[in-house]
């Protein structure tokens, strides 16, 4: 689907996707993997291997809460009941060291939830440190 000199995102099924993004570390780089999977909504795991392909201990991304997606923590008090499954769609960039989580759980709730739910999210942006990946 998209090809880059440090990324390349490919269509494994007509459901899932793989993105892999080449990653500076320190004097070498390592490879992000980030697997989706995608019915009503898209589901992420986020994956890290040294160029040897040996896993590498997943420290190196911290996964949000659900409470995390919320634009405020008052706006989470009044919605997270509403949000029972954890889905979360991981998007790494073609252009630079980011990547984006979207919590994309609403796909799933009813018409009236969704509504509700869905103005109240944001998405969170990491960039790479060098080390691994975190807000400002």
């Amino acid at each position: 689907e998209e090809l880059g000199h440090d990324y390349l995102k490919l269509a494994t099924t007509a459901s899932s996707s793989l993105q892999l993004k080449l990653l500076p570390f320190g004097s070498d780089t390592i490879i992000c993997a980030v697997k989706s999977v995608k019915a009503e909504s898209a589901d992420s795991r986020i994956l890290f291997y040294d160029r040897e392909w040996r896993a590498l201990a997943d420290e190196k991304f911290c996964y949000p809460s659900v409470a995390d997606f919320f634009v405020s923590p008052e706006a989470a008090a009044d919605n997270i009941a509403l949000c029972d499954i954890f889905l979360v769609s991981l998007t790494l960039s073609a252009t630079d060291n980011t990547l984006v989580a979207e919590y994309t759980m609403p796909a799933y709730m009813d018409v009236d939830a969704a509504a509700k739910v869905g103005p109240m999210l944001r998405k969170i942006v990491y960039r790479w440190n060098g080390v691994r990946f975190v807000t400002d």
